[in-house]
Order: structure tokens, then C-alpha cells, then sequence
């Protein structure tokens, strides 16, 4: 008798949590409230969760409603990046930043694997009127937007003047139901497992007892510098593109340079677009000194020089943030901390303000 209510408990109990389950990963709202809310601690903390790297990050200051509203053809600055320019501790969204400081209209869009598809989406076209696209991309990232040569292919035009998120904006309701009760399903489970407000404290304390007394760390944060306390990500090493001990060979640098040329010309004579490029370093290249000595091959000021030869405006990045006397990286994040947001957009106001005038 008792065994049989027991057993009744136990199924009722399971079939509650297994209800709880299913009606927070269907609904948006219940995900919010009951997860841990963006990356208060930095995205590389969320992959190890290991105390000594839990170190608060101040939270991006959401841009205004009236930003990206302005028709695209009728801006100065046209921003394309990654997410370094929606990711900015202390601060607005970067485009707005730059706006307010140039007193300039800047329109903001994401990178995508087609450069030219997606200004064909936003419905961009040729003017009289002079504009700038201004490309931030981190280092990483270059071999990857730029070492193929360029689809210069026209596309169907579908006009958006959203500009960042319009894919999501565009969604309909039927599609977003969809993708939260269906196709995402499984990664919403995930996602809540993991993350969720209720166990964070017992995941922690496990990642954290597995670090201390056995030195296991996420093989997604693999190397880490205690003094100061610093993570770096997982691309950083190996022969993937995206490391830093990766071949950048002359011939390398000299191909990605050609092809940004060759997009940079394409955008002038289409759409009477002057091409700037922003690179910033990735952290794992100014901050390794805290891991090893290994030396650096010098990619970043190699290949700005190179795209400064083939008269591509640019703005230098790797200079000021070696030379600042603050870390300009967050110690569990892969983006900048305030003051490096501050010192990029000092440089690129500089910058920009020479090829406005």
C-alpha cells in the first residue's frame, strides 16, 4: 500500500515537473524571468562557470526607438558589423554613439555571409549623395568575410529599413510560434537545463569544485590566466582559421586585401559608397602575454598596411589598445569593457572625421 503511494507521488511529481518544463520553454516571457538574464558575468564565465571568473559586466544601454527608423538612402554612415557593435558595456548600441558624436545619421546592419545581398535587402541604391560604410569586424573574422572572392551577383531587392534584427522583427507570429513550440523545442530545453535560476547555484559549485581540485575547466574556455583572472575562447587555438597561431602568410593577406578592394570599388561605382574598414583585435593577441610569450606574427598591422597601400581607409585599433594602461577586454567575456569601447570610438570619430571632411 505504501509502495503504490509512493510510486503515485513520485508520478504525479514527474509529471508536474515535466508540465513546468514544457510551459516555460513554450513561452518567451517564462524563459526570461526564469533563466539567468543575458551574460551579467560575461559570455566565456557562462561557458566554464567557474567562480574565480565570475566577475559582473555592465550591461549595454538599450538604443533609442527612433534608432535605425531613418531610411537607409538618406544616411551618412552606413555601420555593418558583428557583434561588437551591439555589445558595448556602458554604452549605446556603437551606431548610436557614433551618431551622436558625428552629428551624423548612421543606419546599422549585421554582417552577413553576403555583403551585397543583404545591402539588396535593406533596399539600398545609388544617390548623388556621398555615404559611407563603415565594416567592424573582429580580427578573427577577417579570413572568413574576406579570403573568398566577393559574389558581386545582383539579388532580388526586399527593402527593410529595420536594419540589426530586422530578420527577427519580420518574423510573423505563425513563424515565431512555430520556431518556439517546434523547430526549437529541443534547444529550448537545453538552453533552460542549463541555464536556469533554479540549479544555477549546484552547476556552479560543480564547475567550480571540478577546477580547484582537479584543474578541469569547459573545453570551450580552454586556457585561462588566474593573475589577473582572464579566459580565452576555444577559436583562439589550433589550425582553425580563427586562431591566432594560424598561417597568415603574405600570400594570405595579400588575397583578403584584393578581395576588399574589389568590394570596395563594386560599392563605389553601384552605389556611390566610400568603404572604411574597423578591425579589432582579439583579446587572445593583446593579453596572451598573461598565458605565454608566444610571439606574434603581426596579421592586424600587416594587413591594415597592406589595405592602406591599395588606398582602403582604415582604422587602427591594435595600436591605442596595446598602448592603453587598462585592459580594454572583459576577464569572462570575449568584448571589450567600457573603456575599450570609449577608445574605439575616439579613434573611429578621428577617423571618420578626416574622410567626412
Amino acid at each position: 500500500m505504501q509502495k503504490g503511494i509512493t510510486l503515485k507521488v513520485l508520478l504525479y511529481f514527474t509529471g508536474m515537473v515535466c508540465l513546468f518544463l514544457f510551459l516555460i520553454t513554450k513561452n518567451g516571457y517564462l524563459m526570461d524571468w526564469l533563466t539567468l538574464s543575458g551574460t551579467p558575468y560575461g559570455n566565456l564565465y557562462k561557458n566554464c562557470r567557474v567562480d574565480v571568473f565570475k566577475i559582473p559586466m555592465e550591461p549595454t544601454k538599450q538604443p533609442p526607438e527612433t534608432y535605425n527608423r531613418t531610411d537607409i538612402d538618406s544616411c551618412d554612415i552606413i555601420l555593418i558589423g558583428d557583434s561588437f557593435i551591439s555589445e558595448c558595456p556602458g554604452h549605446h548600441y556603437f551606431g548610436v554613439e557614433l551618431s551622436k558624436r558625428l552629428n551624423k545619421k548612421v543606419f546599422q546592419l549585421e554582417i552577413k555571409p553576403d555583403l551585397f545581398h543583404e545591402l539588396n535587402r535593406s533596399g539600398i541604391g545609388w544617390t548623388e549623395k556621398e555615404r559611407i560604410i563603415l565594416f567592424e569586424t573582429g580580427e578573427s573574422g577577417i579570413i572568413k568575410n574576406f579570403s573568398k572572392f566577393p559574389d558581386l551577383r545582383p539579388v532580388p531587392i526586399e527593402r527593410t529599413d529595420e536594419g540589426i534584427n530586422a530578420d527577427i522583427k519580420r518574423q510573423s507570429i505563425l513563424t515565431k510560434i512555430r520556431t518556439r513550440w517546434f523547430v526549437g523545442t529541443e534547444k529550448n530545453y537545453s538552453y533552460f537545463i542549463k541555464n536556469n535560476v533554479i540549479v544555477e547555484s549546484f552547476i556552479n559549485g560543480w564547475h567550480s569544485t571540478l577546477f580547484h581540485k582537479f584543474g578541469i575547466i569547459s573545453d570551450l574556455t580552454p586556457v585561462y590566466s588566474l593573475d589577473p583572472p582572464m579566459l580565452f575562447e576555444s577559436r583562439n587555438f589550433g589550425d582553425r582559421m580563427t586562431s591566432f597561431y594560424f598561417d597568415h602568410n603574405d600570400r594570405l593577406i595579400n588575397r583578403t586585401t584584393d578581395n576588399i578592394k574589389t568590394i570596395s570599388d563594386s560599392l563605389k561605382t553601384l552605389y556611390n559608397i566610400e568603404f572604411v574598414f574597423l578591425s579589432i583585435p582579439d583579446k587572445y593577441t593583446l593579453y596572451h602575454g598573461f598565458i605565454n610569450d608566444d610571439e606574434y606574427d603581426n596579421y592586424l598591422p600587416r594587413l591594415q598596411d597592406d589595405l592602406l597601400k591599395k588606398g582602403i581607409p582604415t582604422i587602427d585599433l591594435y595600436q591605442p589598445y596595446l598602448n592603453s594602461t587598462v585592459i580594454v577586454y572583459h576577464p569572462s567575456d570575449n568584448h571589450w569593457v567600457s573603456e575599450g569601447v570609449a577608445i574605439a570610438l575616439d579613434e573611429t570619430v578621428k577617423g571618420m572625421t578626416d574622410i567626412l571632411h
